[in-house]
């Protein structure tokens, strides 16, 4: 199979291909038997299509040794897949992925879901409010405001006025066609994905992001910034790394069901995490390191190190520094926020760093309160990120979006 036609096939199996039916909120959330299994039935064929991907030959490979799979043929009495035809296979298939994907139809179900897998993170990353994340994150913006306060000079209070003004939105970005298709399938966490038997996430396959940090239980999007009177959909994207089509997530879900977070995809920014929130780990993840892994640092510098670490080195650190490893994950929850108090978290981020900015170089102060004065949307936001006046942040739903929670846009449109 050649790459295009792998990362093809890929993202089509991320995003499912939903149904042709239109569904209303109300009736998404509890549908009827009918409509609940018309609409699986239907998202499983095209699922079928997508793998057969026009072609003669199919292959069910990619759900062997799947358990769900397994024990899904052994109520249908089905042990040899071999023996049925192709025909027979994509019957099977159809019917395991209606079956597969009728959890993800209950709001209910996914509200459960959604709770236990924010625990389980939660807990991970060290909080002590495991089932209150508002509580834990009110801790951490307190503690940042107390940290991170200006004095009300002219110059602080008209950006204050400014900032007022300006708000997050999220965007997820994919290299799926979204152009011309009707998409209301939930989206799926690369965790849930892989347990349904349907692969891993492109961004969550590395054992960083499985395995260490153990984030890919969750949707990702981009936490962007806009003038509060200006569509979402109207703003150019910052980044297209990870590609040019774009879903956007609708706020007041964000509020109930997210979570804001310091970006973390790689190991070099769990780095920059910790030399910049928890430097006094540092000195003893270098000697860990030396000592329990055998890397000389005098030869490689620590970034390059820690980048590159392999999983049976991860898993030798946490053997020989159970303590330490613990620490190190369990700093993650300090930066951890909700939708409202990370409005407050940036803005105090930005005009700490601008008030910085005031006091040693004011030519540079001016040059980009007059960008946040354009009455250009995109250059009135620029300096937020253009001129790092903030980390970078990331916006979670755990386990999946129920297809009326998003907005599609196609690069074309």
């Amino acid at each position: 199979m050649s790459a295009a036609r792998f990362f093809r096939l890929f993202f089509l199996l991320i995003y499912a291909l939903t149904p042709s039916l239109t569904y209303t909120e109300n009736s998404y959330a509890n549908p009827t038997s009918c409509q609940e299994e018309y609409a699986n039935l239907k998202i499983a064929q095209q699922i079928v299509d997508t793998l057969t991907f026009g072609s003669r030959e199919f292959s069910i490979d990619r759900l062997i040794g799947n358990e769900k799979f397994a024990k899904f043929l052994q109520e249908k009495k089905i042990v040899e897949l071999d023996a049925l035809s192709i025909n027979e296979q994509k019957k099977i298939l159809e019917e395991y992925a209606a079956s597969a994907f009728s959890s993800y139809r209950s709001k209910e179900s996914l509200t459960k879901m959604r709770a236990l897998s924010l625990q389980k993170q939660s807990r991970l990353r060290g909080s002590t409010q495991i089932k209150d994340f508002a509580s834990a994150s009110r801790i951490n913006t307190k503690r940042i405001l107390e940290n991170l306060k200006v004095p009300d000079t002219p110059e602080m209070i008209e950006l204050k006025k400014i900032f007022e003004e300006i708000e997050t939105f999220f965007v997820h970005h994919t290299n799926f066609d979204i152009n011309g298709r009707n998409l209301e399938a939930p989206l799926l966490s690369s965790r849930q994905l892989e347990e349904i038997g349907l692969g891993r996430g492109l961004n969550s396959q590395n054992h960083f992001n499985r395995d260490i940090i153990q984030s890919d239980d969750n949707v990702f999007f981009f936490v962007s910034f806009k003038k509060k009177s200006v569509n979402a959909l109207d703003m150019n994207s910052n980044d297209w790394k990870y590609g040019t089509e774009r879903i956007y997530l609708d706020k007041s879900f964000a509020r109930e069901n997210g979570w804001i977070s310091y970006f973390m995809m790689y190991p070099d920014q769990f780095l920059s995490y910790l030399r910049k929130y928890h430097p006094e780990l540092i000195p003893k993840l270098e000697n860990a390191i030396e000592t329990k892994l055998s890397i000389k640092l005098y030869d490689i510098n620590l970034k390059t190190a820690f980048a590159n670490l392999r999983a049976d080195q991860w898993n030798t650190l946490n053997e020989a520094e159970p303590e330490l490893v613990s620490k190190l994950l369990g700093s993650l929850h300090t930066m951890d926020f909700t939708v409202d108090d990370f409005e407050k978290v940036w803005k105090a981020q930005a005009l700490h760093k601008l008030y910085e900015i005031l006091q040693s170089d004011p030519k540079e102060f001016q040059r980009i309160l007059s960008e946040f004065k354009s009455s250009d949307p995109e250059i009135s936001v620029r300096p937020l990120e253009k001129d790092h006046l903030i980390d970078s942040f990331e916006m979670k739903i755990p386990v999946a979006i129920e297809p009326t929670n998003v907005t599609y846009k196609s690069s074309e449109t």
